[in-house]
């Protein structure tokens, strides 16, 4: 018999998994937890919406909250559409997609806006020209400290010594940041008699398969917020 993941016990299970971070205006936030609570939550929700025998609206609602997607569709083919598409995906596709319609990066965010402002109080209009971006946020902070790298380190107030602590922080934030690539070992062929609630039981069985591997992209992302608060504290230091 296949044993079934468990994601669905206590959620305190997963409390070691949260870490409190300071953000702007030395806001604490706690973090972590979002990969576990967010997958339960909306498959629970579906799990009772087919108990129940939910109406199409209903489902046309959970997908959309689910998948996040940039505005609402209640077009049946169009949501199928989107459904097979997502399946169809490389393995690293549908985890950076779920990613972000989880919210895994919020830590990362938290701590790119945090050093984004702190560059800005510190006036170096060369560095203002990058804006902030929550999309890309590890790819922002490269950019960030490169553009430190090309001007005086006098106009931030960080020292040479200080400045080599930054790069070599960047570089462990690089390594952590690596998705490897594979197929998804639950594989489905589309179906032409497939209805929408068909599409979305295949979806959310791989949903479910890749949890440990979103549950992992969380952590990393939680230590790599952490590493961009120490960069935080340097600057904010000189």
């Amino acid at each position: 018999m296949e044993k079934k993941l468990e994601i669905f016990g206590s959620y305190e299970k997963g409390i070691t998994d949260s870490k409190i971070i300071i953000g702007h205006n030395n806001t604490k936030y706690i973090v972590g937890g979002n990969a576990r609570y967010n997958i339960r939550s909306n498959i629970i929700d579906w799990e009772l919406m087919k108990n129940n025998s939910a109406d199409q609206k209903n489902q046309i609602n959970w997908i959309n909250s689910v998948l996040k997607l940039p505005k609402y569709i209640d077009n049946t083919d169009t949501l199928c559409a989107i459904l097979q598409e997502l399946m169809s995906l490389s393995h690293i596709d549908f985890l950076k997609f779920l990613e972000k319609s989880l919210n895994l990066n919020e830590a990362i965010i938290i701590q790119l806006r945090r050093l984004f402002y702190i560059i800005v109080q510190k006036d170096t209009k060369d560095m203002c020209q990058i804006e902030f971006c929550p999309y890309e946020p590890v790819k922002r902070i490269t950019q960030l400290l490169d553009a430190m790298n090309k001007i005086n380190t006098i106009k931030i107030g960080v020292d040479l010594e200080s400045f080599d602590k930054i790069k070599t922080i960047v570089n462990d934030i690089k390594n952590i940041k690596k998705l490897k690539d594979s197929k998804i070992d639950i594989i489905f062929q589309e179906q032409e008699n497939d209805n929408l609630s068909k599409k979305i039981d295949k979806f959310v069985k791989i949903y479910e398969a890749v949890y440990p591997e979103l549950q992992q992209i969380e952590r990393d992302n939680i230590t790599v917020a952490q590493k961009i608060e120490d960069i935080c504290n340097i600057i904010e230091d000189f």
